[in-house]
C-alpha cells in the first residue's frame, strides 16, 4: 500500500526502468519474480498466435522473451497457480495510475486494481477483470489466460474491497490479451 500512483503500460514502459523496478520479489519457492506492468494494455494486446508459439512447433517463442530478452518469459499456468498459493489477493482499491496507449498517449485514470501481496509483504498490482495470456496451452487446444477479479456491489457497480481473487480459464486462442512477464532466475543467459 502507501502508493497511490501505478504505472501500468506497453514494453516501452520497461525501457524506461532500472532492473530493480521491473520486478518484483515475492519470496515465491520457485524464485521467479514478477513483471511491475503489462506487455500491452487495453488497446494494445497480443494475439496468441503472436505470443507464444504455434503447438505443432519444435522450437516455440515466448514474446516476453522475444521483446524483454534475458531471464524474462511468458508466466505458466503453474506459476499462476504458484502466485494464487502463496499470496493474499483479497485487496481491491480504486488507484491513480497512468494507461499508456499503443499511439503513445499517457492519460491519468482512477482504476479499480487488485493486489497480490507476497509474505514479505511487496506488492504488484493487476487491473481488475483484464486477462493476460499464460504460456501453457489448455486440454482443450486452447491457452490458458488468467484475470484478477472482485466482486461488485450491484448497487453502485463499484468492485467491493477485500474480495480480490485470481481466476485462471481457457482462453480462446483467437482473442488478444496483455501479457504480465517474470523474470525467471533458472533461465541460462
Amino acid at each position: 500500500g502507501g502508493n497511490d500512483e501505478y504505472m501500468y503500460g506497453m514494453e516501452s514502459s520497461f525501457s524506461t526502468m532500472t532492473s530493480d523496478q521491473m520486478w518484483v520479489d515475492l519470496e515465491l519457492p520457485s524464485g521467479i519474480r514478477w513483471a511491475n506492468c503489462d506487455l500491452g494494455h487495453y488497446e494494445f494486446v497480443y494475439a496468441w498466435v503472436a505470443t507464444y508459439y504455434q503447438w505443432e512447433s519444435t522450437s516455440p517463442i515466448d514474446a516476453a522473451n522475444q521483446i524483454l530478452g534475458g531471464k524474462w518469459r511468458m508466466p505458466t499456468k503453474a506459476d499462476v497457480d504458484e502466485l494464487i498459493a502463496n499470496c493474499d489477493l483479497s485487496k481491491v482499491e480504486y488507484v491513480k495510475h497512468t494507461n499508456y496507449y499503443n499511439n503513445g498517449e499517457a492519460r491519468e485514470v482512477n482504476a479499480p486494481v487488485g493486489f497480490v501481496i507476497g509474505a514479505n509483504g511487496k506488492e504488484i498490482l493487476f487491473n481488475l477483470n483484464h486477462s493476460y495470456w499464460c504460456g501453457t496451452p489448455g486440454g482443450d487446444d486452447n491457452p490458458y489466460s488468467f484475470k484478477f477479479n472482485a466482486n461488485v456491489n450491484v448497487s453502485t457497480g463499484r468492485y467491493i474491497p477485500d474480495t480480490g481473487r485470481i481466476e485462471v480459464q481457457s482462453d480462446n486462442k483467437t482473442g488478444s490479451n496483455c501479457i504480465r512477464p517474470v523474470w525467471d532466475p533458472n533461465i541460462q543467459d
